[in-house]
């Protein structure tokens, strides 16, 4: 049986190689750490940076909508204004208003982008345009289009006026029985009012409003 040396001494390294190798790993993990605390405040920073430019960009948009708004309201008092009975301005083109008597052919195409179909729109017919806001800095230009195929009086036979016609109507609750009340041919008319609002950082947003007169 072979017996236990206790006089025997552990083997011991030298004291100055074990602490140098501590101080490499501890420089290691402090590397290491650094480089994730810099990753982490990047992404903090893009983070709060993205928040920040969406929050501004939603504001610019219902800026741009209310603005919109403004441009078919005042679209809304020059109907009201010049569509009077008895009166022939809205018979015809108003190029210094932006009104077109005969728009129901001008619609977007399946290709066009808003910003072509406007170019295309105020080729043939100027828009009118509004005073800047001075305090969003939006500018806004509408036009005016009434829903028929050529100027003159709605549904007039001499000349033939075709017009995008509303839901018939019946005054004297009639029905489409034999004893019922004829309905009546509507005499109202659709406009469409298509509103352009430049903002600012060259924004540019559209608004489409169909009013009926």
């Amino acid at each position: 049986m072979c017996g236990l040396d206790r006089g025997a001494k552990r083997p011991t390294f030298p004291r100055g190689r074990v602490r140098h190798a501590q101080r490499g790993v501890v420089i290691f993990l402090a590397l290491i750490a650094l480089v994730a605390l810099t990753l982490g405040g990047l992404a903090l920073f893009r983070s709060a940076d993205i928040g920040g430019l969406v929050v501004g960009n939603m504001g610019m948009q219902r800026s741009a909508t209310r603005a919109g708004d403004a441009g078919t309201n005042a679209a809304m008092v020059w109907l009201n204004a010049n569509g009077v009975a008895g009166s022939a301005v809205l018979h015809s083109d108003s190029n210094a208003n932006g009104y077109s008597a005969a728009g129901v052919n001008d619609v977007p195409g399946t290709s066009q982008t808003w910003a072509e179909y406007w170019a295309t729109l105020t080729g043939s017919h100027p828009a009118k345009v509004l005073s800047e806001d001075t305090v969003t800095g939006n500018q806004v230009s509408y036009v005016i289009q009434r829903l028929c195929d050529k100027e003159g009086p709605a549904y007039s036979s001499s000349p033939l006026v075709r017009c995008v016609k509303p839901p018939y109507t019946d005054t004297a609750s009639g029905g489409q029985s034999v004893d019922d009340p004829a309905f009546e041919s509507p005499t109202s008319v659709y406009y469409r009012v298509t509103s352009r609002i430049a903002g600012p950082r060259n924004s540019v947003s559209f608004i489409q409003a169909l009013v009926i007169k």
